[in-house]
């Protein structure tokens, strides 16, 4: 089934963002572009729905 169902898709979506964003070059990119996701997706080469959802993860993580 892939990646189908809210849970399912939320966990894939989550660990494609691990593989795909290295944590140093991100937080790099957040600085060279003052936040800005469309430019961090741009030189990550990831989508901005990618950037969106490694931003989702720290966000989840840093949440207590």
């Amino acid at each position: 089934n892939g990646c189908a169902g809210g849970r399912l898709e939320r966990r894939c979506r989550k660990e494609t963002a691990l593989l795909l964003v290295d944590p140093i070059e991100y937080a790099t990119a957040e600085q060279v572009y003052e936040g800005n996701p469309y430019r961090i997706a741009s030189e990550l080469d990831v989508t901005l729905d990618v950037i969106n959802d490694y931003r989702q993860l720290l966000h989840d993580r840093t949440v207590v």
